[in-house]
């Protein structure tokens, strides 16, 4: 698998699986590695979050609803550029703050 998606592996911060590929790669690798190698159940829904570079700062409640609902969401993968910066750093929180309140 190394060789057909470049590299996978667990991070060294957090020890979360992680899988970097090639653009090439053909897609059934990955989902081999996600549902057969990982054992990831197959979602119900994949959304990719993507923006800026800049500081996105939601207000007040808006915050608090957004990030509170989008967390629910159950059986869904969530994909970004993996910065800890826009949009991304809030949704990344709150989903944090959500593993942390499930313990």
């Amino acid at each position: 698998m190394k060789d057909s998606t470049k590299e996978q592996g667990l991070s060294l911060i957090n020890r979360a699986p992680y899988v970097r590929c090639d653009i090439e790669t053909d897609p059934s690798i990955v989902e081999t590695i996600l549902l057969d190698i990982w054992r990831i159940p197959r979602p119900s829904l994949i959304m990719q979050v993507t923006g800026g570079h800049k500081y996105f700062k939601l207000r007040g409640k808006m915050e608090v609803n957004f990030l509170d609902d989008f967390v629910k969401f159950v059986n869904t993968w969530l994909l970004t550029n993996g910065a800890n910066v826009g949009i991304v750093q809030p949704i990344g929180q709150a989903i944090r703050k959500r593993k942390l309140t499930q313990l």
